[in-house]
């Protein structure tokens, strides 16, 4: 699904990161207010969906059918996708919607990336930040046939044709970023808020805190399958 792709810096990157840091990656929603009595709202439980569900290859997951823009979504690991165990709550935005981007899930009907904000080094006023999605790819043998799965890590760039796209190189479009610095989602996105932390897990049952230690946990390549 995924060519292998190194890590690159560009102009493009800092100005939307810049915006992106700016904001304070925040995935808060606010509710609308009227000045009119209204009837006490009908309280349900956010919906959830587990790693396995949401890695699959299908363009609407049935478990978010008829979510709203901003539903809480429930994300969670039993170690079987990530290699850990974890959960979390997220905010789910559908492509189309305008965000606050942050630490996410980004999910289509081919792929499921986790996307994290790297801000730039305090000391450095050249280094910009990034924004970097951590994805399941192939080796590929002298052959040509893919083998090996691997856990590869692109810096999002523009698209060559269109500049306010940010992308994976040579991969699939992810967000929109206009001259005023609102992201629009061209996939489905689900914005971390907060959850546990996530604790590795060996088929021993051992476990113990990942190195990153936070959310989203990228798709272990011991268990992605290309379908």
């Amino acid at each position: 699904m995924f060519g292998k792709n190194s890590r690159r810096l560009v102009s493009m990157t800092a100005i939307v990161t810049s915006t992106l840091l700016g904001m304070g990656m925040s995935g808060t929603v606010f509710a609308a207010t009227t000045t009119q009595e209204a009837a006490a709202p009908v309280m349900s439980s956010p919906a959830a969906v587990d790693m396995q569900q949401l890695d699959e290859r299908v363009a609407q997951l049935p478990q978010l059918s008829g979510l709203k823009d901003g539903a809480q979504v429930i994300i969670s690991d039993d170690g079987s996708v990530t290699n850990a165990k974890w959960g979390g709550s997220y905010t789910y935005h559908p492509a189309g919607s305008v965000f606050t981007p942050g630490a996410l899930y980004a999910r289509w009907k081919d792929g499921l990336v986790a996307l994290t904000p790297t801000p730039p080094p305090v000391d450095s006023i050249t280094m910009p930040g990034t924004y970097d999605a951590s994805y399941i790819a192939q080796h590929q043998d002298k052959f040509g046939a893919f083998n090996e799965n691997y856990i590869a890590q692109s810096t999002l760039v523009p698209d060559g044709n269109d500049p306010t796209v940010l992308r994976i190189p040579n991969n699939a479009w992810l967000f929109r970023v206009n001259s005023n610095g609102q992201w629009t989602a061209l996939v489905d996105v689900f914005v971390f808020n907060s959850g546990n932390q996530p604790l590795w897990q060996n088929p021993d049952g051992i476990s113990g805190p990942i190195a990153s230690g936070s959310q989203p946990v990228p798709v272990s390549p011991n268990f992605w399958q290309p379908n």
